[in-house]
């Protein structure tokens, strides 16, 4: 069976949006994006921009859906030409929606794409942060105290017993769950341990980077 490759009716609407801007709008945002380094975080873009809360929520929208365009050409690695035909074009039909000319949409993908340097770098480190099915989300230890009742149940026992509960809570295609684990206090240092671990790596290893002055990105957390 022959699985294809879809783009969401969300990102089709905004890319009809985008195309039926002026051109000097178009160009204003797009050059903004241009300007735009992986390592910002979503204030930082703001400063940057200059816009007004208004005019930066809709340019951040259209940030958004350029990131996602770059993103589903990267994944469908095919040429360009078969992108638009297979997957814009028969996505918008699929779901009735009637884009501007193939033309406008091949000339801003085309820009887009050029954008590797800074789109293309989130784009893909985006793709690797969600690489794996299950997305961490949240996570609790909630500790009860447990009381061992003697077997005359009318004489308060001199016993208790500490449990922690560890709720991982995390999104499988995008839907989410939750695991739960019980745990005595070795097995708490142990997690902690562990932790404590991979926290001293990462930092070694930014601090190698740095002294290479070659830049570590943070996780993109104001992508949808």
């Amino acid at each position: 069976m022959i699985v294809k490759y879809r783009m969401p009716k969300r990102h089709l609407e905004t890319l009809k949006e985008f195309t039926l801007l002026s051109k000097k709008q178009k160009d204003i945002y797009l050059k903004l994006t241009d300007s735009i380094s992986p390592e910002l975080t979503k204030n930082e873009i703001k400063d940057l921009t200059k816009l007004s809360d208004e005019e930066f929520d809709k340019f951040f929208g259209y940030l958004i859906f350029i990131i996602s365009l770059y993103l589903n050409f990267y994944r469908f690695n095919k040429p360009l030409s078969i992108f638009i035909n297979e997957v814009i074009m028969d996505s918008a039909k699929n779901h009735d929606i009637k884009l501007e000319s193939e033309e406008k949409v091949r000339e801003l993908i085309e820009i887009v794409i050029k954008m590797d340097k800074n789109i293309g770098i989130l784009s893909k480190s985006i793709n690797l942060s969600t690489d794996n099915q299950n997305i961490f989300f949240d996570a609790r230890i909630l500790t009860n105290v447990r009381h061992l009742f003697y077997n005359d149940i009318e004489k308060f026992p001199n016993y208790v017993l500490i449990q922690h509960l560890f709720r991982l809570s995390y999104v499988k295609n995008a839907t989410p769950k939750d695991m739960f684990f019980n745990l005595n206090y070795a097995q708490l240092l142990e997690l902690k341990d562990i932790i404590d671990r991979a926290i001293i790596k990462e930092n070694t290893i930014k601090k190698t980077y740095k002294e290479k002055e070659i830049i570590t990105l943070r996780e993109v957390e104001w992508y949808e």
